[in-house]
């Protein structure tokens, strides 16, 4: 393990009233910020302990420096052996305790490595191109406190934490940015220019079609609902032999339908 520079920084707004907060900044979008473009990167998060929509802390880490993938049988004795050097290496006395990673190694262990700790079965090979532990020392790596609004960068050369520095910059410059307001009109270009002139009043025969045309669908309807009445008529007559039954239902079905028509001429 060598030696870590680390690289304080507060990310406390210069302006609280500015809507885009550096409170929003998430893990991902310092992950995104500093090692999108690594072919290994690392994004970790503590277990939020207040209600909080983010944990405390977001550790990202980039491009390993070193990687030890050992194979089932020798898992627990690599990882042994990284712990006793992270133990002989000293700790860099400036830094808070509450930090949760001050540099190490970063990875996994697989399901399989049950079978170096008991006598299993083993009937199903694995075929994926996956190793069961991954192990690496980062070449760099950051730490953000979400409470505090600190941040720390370490790297193991001054050209990698300068760059790391300039690439926070550039985050916090995007955050501090004005939003635009979501109520205000956008001119659009393309729009089409009004005529000036005034329009030109329909015809009169034109007129005249397009009143006549809702008089014909009344027509129509009255004459669908003379027939339904007609039709009613019909069928009470058969089924009540009564003189003065039909008078009722004569009253009850054929005025409506002739006061209907009446109504629509």
């Amino acid at each position: 393990m060598k030696d870590w520079l680390w690289l304080q920084r507060s990310l406390a707004l210069e302006n609280p009233q500015n809507l885009s907060t550096l409170d929003n900044i998430s893990g991902a979008d310092l992950w995104e910020a500093l090692y999108i473009d690594e072919p290994i990167a690392v994004l970790l998060e503590s277990p939020a302990t207040v209600p909080s929509k983010l944990a405390r802390y977001s550790i990202v880490a980039g491009k390993p420096r070193q990687i030890w993938t050992p194979a089932v049988g020798e898992i627990l004795p690599c990882l042994e052996q990284l712990r006793s050097q992270m133990q002989a290496h000293p700790r860099f006395t400036d830094l808070p305790d509450h930090l949760p990673f001050t540099g190490g190694y970063l990875g996994w262990l697989g399901y399989d490595l049950a079978w170096e700790i008991e006598r299993l079965p083993y009937t199903k090979p694995d075929n994926l191109p996956f190793p069961v532990a991954f192990w690496y020392e980062p070449d760099s790596f950051a730490i953000l406190d979400h409470h505090t609004h600190q941040l720390w960068l370490a790297a193991t050369k001054p050209q990698e934490l300068a760059i790391l520095n300039t690439k926070i910059d550039r985050l916090q410059k995007e955050k501090q940015s004005p939003i635009p307001n979501p109520q205000s009109p956008i001119p659009n270009p393309q729009s089409p220019i009004p005529n000036p002139q005034s329009p030109i009043p329909p015809s009169n025969k034109a007129t005249k079609q397009s009143s006549n045309k809702p008089k014909n669908i009344s027509m129509r309807g009255t004459f669908f609902r003379l027939i339904y009445h007609c039709a009613m008529v019909v069928q009470e007559i058969l089924m009540v032999g009564c003189y003065t039954s039909n008078c009722k239902i004569l009253t009850r079905h054929l005025l409506p339908a002739i006061g209907a028509l009446i109504g629509a001429r």
